[in-house]
């Protein structure tokens, strides 16, 4: 049986919002590089890994503030 985590909301927050940081970062620095269609294909990776981690309300949170 499934273990649920019992973390800090400020760390699953945190890397919620480093999770979508980085992806960002990784947008600009190869958005010279590389021409793609869909701009924000990162975030949407930034946003499963933060419901991986901290759950449905940073993912949520996230996705909002993405729109």
């Amino acid at each position: 049986m499934l273990a649920i985590k019992h973390t800090s909301p400020f760390l699953r927050y945190g890397v919620a919002m480093l999770a979508v940081g980085m992806a960002f970062a990784i947008k600009l620095l190869l958005d010279p590089l590389i021409e793609q269609d869909v701009p924000f294909l990162l975030v949407f990776g930034a946003i499963m890994v933060s419901a991986w981690y901290g759950g449905l309300d940073p993912a949520c949170s996230l996705r909002s503030r993405r729109a």
